[in-house]
């Protein structure tokens, strides 16, 4: 079992760009403030915007940069193919796949100190803790930046 930090439980805002309802519901009921914002205009109020890697051809790839810019924290979840990112935030033809079937991709777009974007990455498992997995991975990420 993944005991999740309420205390940056309470500390951080989530916004969701995605389909997975159940993603939502599971960790607002483990007490994230987290809400599904399928509009990009929509996400300038939250501290952590997860977008799923099936959005990410929808979306304004500038107003997610100004999130980074505004030092919002931006995951791309379930990342496992990065070729749309890749392509998309980096203007790189270059891509990773993750093949492995019981974990998930989770990428971090990031502000270098020149003012580049890049991507940082991690995984986390697939099963019946991967939500919390998720945050457990975002907040480990978040606190090592």
């Amino acid at each position: 079992m993944i005991k999740l930090d309420q205390s940056k439980l309470n500390q951080y805002s989530i916004s969701y760009i995605g389909e997975d309802q159940a993603l939502v519901e599971h960790l607002a009921g483990k007490g994230a403030r987290i809400s599904i914002n399928n509009d990009v205009m929509d996400i300038q109020p939250y501290d952590i915007i997860i977008i799923d890697n099936s959005m990410v051809k929808r979306l304004d790839a500038e107003l997610i940069k100004q999130a980074v810019l505004k030092n919002k924290f931006v995951f791309f979840d379930q990342a496992n193919n990065t070729q749309d990112i890749d392509r998309i935030f980096l203007g790189q033809s270059s891509y990773e796949v993750n093949k492995e079937s019981d974990q998930n991709s989770i990428i971090q777009l990031k502000r270098t100190l020149d003012n580049q974007y890049m991507l940082n990455g991690s995984v986390y498992k697939i099963d019946e803790f991967r939500y919390e997995r998720l945050l457990d991975v975002i907040f480990k990420i978040i606190d090592a930046s």
